[in-house]
Parts: C-alpha cells; sequence; structure tokens
C-alpha cells in the first residue's frame, strides 16, 4: 500500500470497511510520510524556495542545479499546480512534477455550475487525498446518491463519515460540507446536518409538549380544578388553582424597569401594581420619579432583609416629589424649649426654641401610599441622594427633596415587615393616618402591623389624624410595632437637624416619634428601639392608651460648628396634657428626660438639659417606679416628690395614701414625720378638717431623744372653719396649744408650740436645736 495520508491515518483496518474495526495508527507509517513531506520541505528552502504562476514559466527556466525544487502556484490548468523537481544540469535538462502543494485544506467553490445531486465544484490547487476540503453546497440535493466534481475531474460519491449514501435533503443550501477524497469518494468530515431529521425531532418535541399538557390538564380535573374559572385581565381562561400562584415580577412589566438605577424604572411600577397581584422586585436599585400608589390588598416584595443603606432591593425616589397631598385639622402643637440657648444649641439661632408636631395642612409629598390590606416586605426605600452614596458622607448636604417615606393612608391592616424606610425624608419616614379623603369610606386606619423595620427621617414615625375630627374616624385600635429601630433625622454630619451646618436647617428639633390626633388610641410599640440626636425622643399631644413594651430610648450628643460637643448626650419626651394613659413596662432609658412626670434620671447629669423637661402626659403608668429591683430588697419609688400613691375601695372613695414623704393616710390614720430646724415653724396638712393629732418630739434624729415627755402631747384641732382652734388635751409641761399661727419665735423659749391656719396645723421649735417631729392623725 502507498503512503500517504489518507492511507496512514484511515478511519478502519480495510479502507472503507467498518468491520473490519477502527484502524490504530501505526508511528512508523507517521514518521514515513513526514520523512517524505521533510525532504520536499528541505529541497524546497534549500535553493531559496521558487515559486512560479505557471508551469510555462518554469518550464522557460532551466538555470538550476539537478534536484532543485519549485512550486507552480495559479496556473489556470489546475493540474499543473504542484511541487517540480529538476532534472539535469543546470541550463539543461527539464521539471517534472513530484507532489501535490502540501496545504492543508483547500477551498472548493460550489457555484451551481451542476445540479444539485451531481455537484461540479472548482478549487485553484488540485485536491487531492492528502488534503482537506472546504466546499460550500449551492443548493439542497432532492435525492440520493450526490455525487460531485472537482475542476472536471471524475464523479466522486458524497458519503456521510459512516459512510453512508447522503439522504434527500441531508445537504441545505449555504452549508459548509468538510471531507476529503477517498478513492472515488468524497468522505464527510462529520455526518450529515439534515433539516428532515430536525424537523422530525421538532414534531416530537411538541407532540410530547402537548402529551404533558393533556396529562397536566387530566391530573387538575382529578384534583377538582380543571374548569378554567378564572380570568386574567387578558381574558385568558385559567385555573384557580393556577391563579392562587400569581406573582408579579418587576422585570417582566412594560416599561422597562432598570435594577441598576440608570433610568427612570416609575411606569414600570405603576404598571406592575396596577396587576393587582403580588409583586416582586428583584435585587437592584430602582430610580422612581412619581409616587407609587399601592392597591388594596396588594403587597410589594423584594429579596430579604438589609441593615441600614446596605438593602439587596432599593426603591430611589430621586428627583423633588409632588406636594399634592395635605391633612385638614392636622396642625401642629408647640412646645417651649425650657433650654433654649443652651450650648447645645449654639448654631441653631432660634430654630431650637420650640419643639412641635407636624403641620400636615399645608401640602405635602408621599412617595410610597399603602391602601387597605396592602403591604411591604424585604424592601429599602430611600430619597436619593447619590444613590445612597451620599448618607455615607460628613458634609451638610441633604438628599432629594421628598417628605414621607411610605404613607400608611386610611390603610386598615396594613403591614409592613422587614423594611428600611430611612433617610432624609423631610417630615417622616412613615406616616399613619385616619382621615377624611372624600371617597365615601368611614376614616380608619386599625390593625397596622410594622415588624423588624427601621424607621427614620426629621421624624422616624408619624402618627395622626386630625386636631378635631369633623364626623366619624375610627382611629388606630390595634396598631403595634414590633422589634423596629425608630429614629430622627441623624444628619450624617453628625450635627442636629436644626444646625446651620446643613445647607438646608430644619425649623424645629427632629424627633422619633410623634402621635397626636383626634381618636388617637390603642397604638402599642413591643421590643422597639428609639434612639434620636435631636432634643424629641416622643411627642405626644392628643392621645390616649399608648403602650410600650419591653422597649428602649437613648439620646445622643451632637456636634455643634463642626466640633463635638463634649456631654451633649439628652434627648426628651414631650408630652402635653391632652395625652393621657401613656404605658411604660419593662422599659429602659438612656439620658432621655422624662421630667417633671418623673425625676430626671440620673443619667442626665452634667448632659444636654439643665432646665426642668416638659413631659406634663394628663396620666401616665412607668413601671420603672412600681416593681423596682433593688440591691437587697424588691420595693415600689415615687416618680416625683409631690406623687401619692392610692387604693381605693369598690366605689372609687379613696381609703389609704401613701406620699412620696413616706406619710400614710386612711380614714382613722394619716401619720409622718418633719424636722423643724431651731426658731422654725412647719406645716402638717390634716388629712380632716377636725380631729386629733398626737405630736412626739423625737430629739436631734427620730430615734434620738425619743421619747421627750415633756415637749410631746397632743391637741384638738378645727382647721376648716373661719375660728381655727388648737386645743391642747395631753401633754408635757413644754407642750402648748394655741390658737393662732406660730412664725419660729411665737411661743416662749425652750417650748414646742402648736398652732393652726386653714387646712394646715403648725409646730413650731424653740427646744434650742434642729428636732424631728413624729406625728399622726387618730380621728
Amino acid at each position: 500500500m502507498a503512503l500517504n495520508a489518507a492511507t496512514v491515518f484511515r478511519d478502519y483496518e480495510v479502507d472503507g470497511v467498518p468491520a473490519s474495526g477502527p484502524h490504530k495508527i501505526k508511528k512508523s507509517e507517521v514518521r514515513a510520510i513526514h520523512a517524505g513531506i521533510d525532504a520536499i520541505i528541505n529541497a524546497f528552502t534549500a535553493n531559496g524556495g521558487l515559486i512560479y504562476s505557471s508551469l510555462a514559466l518554469l518550464n522557460a527556466d532551466l538555470a538550476h542545479a539537478a534536484n532543485s525544487m519549485a512550486w507552480v502556484i495559479g496556473d489556470t490548468t489546475v493540474a499543473n499546480n504542484g511541487v517540480y523537481g529538476k532534472v539535469g544540469a543546470s541550463g539543461a535538462g527539464s521539471w517534472t512534477r513530484r507532489a501535490d502543494l502540501p496545504f492543508s485544506f483547500i477551498i472548493a467553490s460550489d457555484a451551481g455550475a451542476g445540479t444539485a445531486n451531481a455537484i461540479v465544484a472548482t478549487t485553484s490547487i488540485p485536491v487531492s487525498s492528502s488534503a482537506l476540503v472546504w466546499m460550500n453546497i449551492f443548493e439542497a440535493n432532492t435525492a440520493s446518491p450526490v455525487t460531485v466534481s472537482f475542476n472536471g475531474g471524475s464523479s466522486l460519491t458524497i458519503k456521510t463519515n459512516t459512510n453512508n449514501d447522503v439522504v434527500a435533503g441531508g445537504l441545505t443550501a449555504g452549508m459548509i460540507a468538510l471531507g476529503i477524497v477517498s478513492g472515488s469518494t468524497f468522505r464527510l468530515l462529520n455526518d450529515q446536518v439534515s433539516s428532515a431529521i430536525i424537523a422530525q425531532a421538532e414534531a416530537a418535541q411538541a407532540a410530547a409538549a402537548a402529551s404533558a399538557a393533556a396529562a397536566a390538564s387530566a391530573a387538575a380535573a382529578a384534583e377538582g380544578v380543571g374548569v378554567a374559572v378564572a380570568v386574567w385581565p387578558s381574558g385568558t381562561l385559567r385555573t384557580m388553582k393556577a391563579r392562587a400562584t400569581d406573582t408579579y415580577c418587576i422585570l417582566d412589566a412594560p416599561g422597562a424597569a432598570d435594577p441598576a438605577g440608570v433610568n427612570d424604572s416609575t411606569s414600570a411600577f405603576e404598571a406592575m401594581v396596577a396587576g393587582g397581584v403580588k409583586c416582586e422586585i428583584t435585587i437592584g436599585s430602582f430610580v422612581l420619579t412619581r409616587k407609587l400608589v399601592i392597591p388594596d390588598g396588594v403587597t410589594l416584595e423584594g429579596q430579604g432583609r438589609g441593615y441600614e443603606f446596605g438593602h439587596k432591593t432599593k426603591l430611589l425616589f430621586a428627583g423633588t416629589g409632588t406636594k399634592e397631598h395635605a391633612i385638614a385639622g392636622a396642625t401642629s402643637t408647640v412646645v417651649a424649649n425650657p433650654d433654649a440657648g443652651a450650648p447645645y444649641l449654639a448654631d441653631s439661632g432660634t430654630r431650637g426654641n420650640n419643639y412641635s408636631t407636624l403641620d400636615l395642612t399645608t401640602n405635602f409629598s408621599a412617595a410610597v401610599i399603602l391602601g387597605k390590606a396592602s403591604g411591604l416586605k424585604g424592601l429599602g426605600i430611600y430619597p436619593n441622594f447619590n444613590g445612597v452614596a451620599g448618607y455615607a458622607g460628613t458634609t451638610g448636604d441633604l438628599s432629594d427633596d421628598w417628605d414621607v417615606g411610605v404613607w400608611a393612608r386610611n390603610a386598615d391592616w396594613w403591614n409592613i415587615e422587614d423594611c428600611n424606610v430611612i433617610g432624609h425624608w423631610r417630615k417622616s419616614g412613615l406616616l399613619v393616618s385616619a382621615h377624611d379623603i372624600g371617597d365615601g369610606k368611614v376614616p380608619s386606619n386599625e390593625i397596622g402591623h410594622a415588624i423588624r423595620c427601621h424607621f427614620q427621617g426629621f421624624r422616624g414615625i408619624s402618627i395622626r389624624s386630625p386636631q378635631t375630627v369633623v364626623g366619624n374616624n375610627w382611629g388606630f385600635a390595634g396598631t403595634d410595632f414590633v422589634n423596629c429601630l425608630v429614629r430622627g433625622l441623624s444628619h450624617q454630619s453628625g450635627h442636629l437637624a436644626t444646625s446651620s451646618q446643613l445647607t438646608t436647617p430644619f425649623s424645629s428639633p427632629s424627633g422619633c416619634l410623634e402621635i397626636s390626633g383626634d381618636i388617637m388610641r390603642g397604638i402599642q410599640f413591643l421590643n422597639s428601639t428609639f434612639i434620636g440626636r435631636d432634643d424629641i425622643s416622643m411627642f405626644f399631644d392628643k392621645c390616649s392608651e399608648i403602650r410600650f413594651d419591653g422597649c428602649y430610648e437613648e439620646g445622643k450628643g451632637t456636634f455643634v460648628g463642626g466640633v463635638w460637643l463634649d456631654n451633649s448626650d439628652g434627648a426628651r419626651m414631650v408630652a402635653t396634657a391632652n395625652s393621657v394613659g401613656l404605658f411604660f413596662d419593662a422599659n429602659s432609658k438612656y439620658v432621655v428626660d422624662f421630667s417633671p412626670g418623673q425625676t430626671r434620671d440620673a443619667s442626665l447629669t452634667g448632659k444636654r438639659y439643665t432646665a426642668a423637661g416638659v413631659f406634663n402626659p394628663g396620666t401616665h403608668f412607668d413601671d420603672d417606679y412600681s416593681r423596682r429591683v433593688f440591691g437587697s430588697y424588691i420595693g415600689d419609688r415615687m416618680r416625683k416628690s409631690t406623687d401619692r400613691r392610692i387604693i381605693e375601695d369598690e366605689n372609687g372613695v379613696s381609703q389609704i395614701i401613701f406620699d412620696a414623704a413616706g406619710r400614710v393616710q386612711s380614714n382613722l390614720l394619716f401619720s409622718g414625720t418633719v424636722t423643724i430646724a431651731d426658731d422654725a415653724a412647719a406645716s402638717i396638712p390634716t388629712p380632716k378638717n377636725g380631729g386629733i393629732c398626737i405630736v412626739t418630739c423625737c430629739g436631734s434624729t427620730e430615734n434620738g431623744n425619743f421619747p421627750d415627755a415633756a415637749r410631746s402631747g397632743a391637741v384638738f384641732y378645727d382647721t376648716g372653719t373661719a375660728a381655727f382652734s388648737s386645743t391642747k388635751q395631753f401633754g408635757g409641761a413644754n407642750f402648748v396649744a394655741v390658737n393662732t399661727d406660730v412664725a419660729g419665735t411665737t411661743g416662749t423659749d425652750g417650748n414646742v408650740t402648736v398652732g393652726v391656719i386653714a387646712g394646715n396645723l403648725r409646730v413650731e421649735n424653740r427646744v434650742g436645736s434642729q428636732q424631728v417631729f413624729r406625728y399622726a392623725f387618730m380621728a
């Protein structure tokens, strides 16, 4: 067998016979054919490489030594192209063709000169069994077998790689066929790609899909939901089971939502929520430039939870929100700041002089407005500030101008979970309101629910309604906040909201929470945290039955004029007498001023405030003062010196009264102690207009020279008529009673004198030193 590439690298042991088994390539044969190739290359390069464009030019040049090598490339007679060797001495002899040109592949052109089943192709160099042929197909074959003729040569039968004839349609117009000349055949490198075979496969796939659909329909029918009864807005009938699984993804919405935050996604969000089903928002930052109104019963859900500004799904409200909303009657309540002019307000001008609730009667903008039973889950909602990068700075700049982040407006059963609604919202991160909006419905915002959320803005949370409701208002009963973080502005520069360091200072102090309005009751905060740098921790005006269970309140320090102010920590509880029934159970606090409603906490000593606070609710309860655990005992603590603890009977009549001085009053007993300096007098309030009081002089301490019989005794008294009287009933020689007031030096030196004025006994001490007196009213 003559050695060439076709024989050495043949597919089968017997060429063209698959039954003979795969051919194993022999290294000796590979070396033999490469030796011939090397000889040709060496001969060709030895004389510098002779190349001629035609055989005629080569034959005309005999001035070369014997065995010189030359190539003919480009002769119009294809068979003349090849590798030639010189025969004879220089100047004589001739050239003899020795081999084909050593190209790895040859390009053949099928220009349609033949037929679809008898192809005629041309090449620029002769085809051979040692080169791969690359050939285009002019037109699809219509029969089998198919032949090809190269350069007018004999016809070669086209075979597939597995030595089969090409089926009708196996060669398609425009395809490229790769193969080699193998004897009387042109063997393709791969099996045919048949459009007929593809069509058959596609038909089989369609049949399989139809079968699957039929099976699913049968299964649905078996489940009792096979009847198409639910109508999609497009009019397509769908099963109830399929309808119940609907979720509208933002990327499916018209309007080209852009998760990269480059383009405006408002239109896409508006189209999505209009679908009326659950809306899923992918990971990304979506820019909106108009408010987004969530219809009743629709929930927007992002991708999981996020901390601060690192939420996976961000809604960025850019530009200036349209100020088109107002709440008639939701006016501002103003309380003077008793520390106006303090050092912490040095860069605030007069803007920190008053605390005030929001005035919502002037138009404001809102980013997201919730309807009844609508909700948000797993979203970060921010006013745009160079995306959110601006919040990480330290300048006095503010974000884009939007007033309210999320507004639950007459939205019974609203629900917000795992959301961050934070940033420089000019009024409030969250606004919850109940008020008449002219839709014919009774204003109501009951049983709202927020869990694991972070609200921040000029107010973190505002819960408001008109101060005086005209008509009906069902209010907010059952609204709760669980495990939430609530903050005021908390500007990134570390300054107060009123500071001139801000590009646009706010007109009054920021705060975490405000609650005010008619029919404002039944709201509770559970295990939530309130932290603020500005003055207002919470502001209560017209409200009742507001509960805080297991919460934490904290005030922060501040920069003033660009410099950190030491000992500037502090925040205030602000409450008017219109607020009643404020309950604080199992709370803890740090540098938050509850005075004068409660004794100022020791953590405020030497901090922001020097004046008494502004916490003056009508009634409130704080169990920090009723179930307090001390080092070695459990007991009650009065909130302030004027407090009294009262036990009433079933008719509401006071029976036993304890006051902050330790005195106990009952129908038969009212007692206590009083310390009086020498030559001074003190008043003892009488529980009744008349009765008996025993006065005991105890000495310098309550258990000093007790008893001092000479200066102790009992008096009958009348403090309720114009003719006041105090009559000694028994006692020592230096115990005296008079019917007039005593001033400290009225009686005789050395005596204890008891006088009388309206509603009080007066005890004068002229013993010679400070004395402690114990008294007890017996009737």
